[in-house]
């Protein structure tokens, strides 16, 4: 099954960093609305690599009894690099 896309919601979201990214929603033909942060001029490999970071620290933190017990983590955020100047963040 594919997911296309059937609007954008009107309303965008300027974020307070120095890139000042746009929040955009899509609703897609699930009817789900799925949320899109999208950064102008912004090296999104930089991004990507924060990502890979994470996750070894996700994984040391699992491996970690009371970090497990506690059920410590960081929170995934997928990067997406669809062509060099724009990427979205699912």
């Amino acid at each position: 099954m594919f997911l296309l896309t059937v609007a954008f919601e009107d309303e965008v979201e300027v974020m307070n960093s120095m890139q000042k990214p746009r929040k955009i929603t899509v609703r897609g033909t699930d009817g789900v609305r799925y949320p899109f942060l999208v950064k102008p001029k912004d090296d999104l490999r930089k991004d990507a690599r924060l990502m890979e970071f994470n996750s070894i620290i996700n994984k040391l933190l699992k491996k970690d009894v009371e970090s497990s017990r506690r059920q410590l983590c960081i929170f995934p955020l997928v990067v997406k690099i669809n062509v060099e100047i724009f990427g979205r963040i699912p």
